[in-house]
């Protein structure tokens, strides 16, 4: 069968799939920082936390939150959504980097998606959390 790239004469490069671009699945591959315990991934993953961590001290926006009212159910909250972020992670076989911040520069219609999905849910998120609060 023919495709259009095909009639029009352009090659088409051999693609990579999931088994060759495993996103934010975490590799234990390659080289080895120390003894085996810090691979690559695990030292993006902490220098992505205190990266963030500096930028919002720097900023001034960090500071510790305690709800006064309703603790556990803010607690619950949070667990339960941990939960089903870690889940949905799983299921989309990434992470916001390599769902977001790699398919977009690599314009991937999925990147676009995602961005999109994730700006809606963010809008309903935070409605439902002023709602509750």
């Amino acid at each position: 069968s023919h495709t259009v790239m095909d009639v029009i004469g352009i090659n088409i490069p051999h693609l990579n799939g999931l088994s060759d671009l495993p996103g934010c699945t975490g590799l234990n591959e390659g080289p080895r920082l120390w003894a085996g315990l810090l691979t690559h991934t695990f030292a993006i993953t902490v220098g992505l936390f205190f990266g963030a961590l500096i930028g919002a001290l720097l900023s001034g926006e960090w500071r510790l939150r305690i709800p006064k009212k309703h603790i556990t159910a803010r607690m619950s909250q949070s667990l339960v959504g941990g939960i089903f972020m870690g889940y949905a992670a799983g299921l989309a076989i990434g992470c916001t980097i390599g769902a977001f911040f790699s398919a977009i520069p690599s314009l991937s219609v999925s990147g676009w998606i995602f961005g999109f999905s994730l700006a809606v849910g963010a809008y309903l998120g935070t409605k439902i959390i002023r709602r509750i609060g």
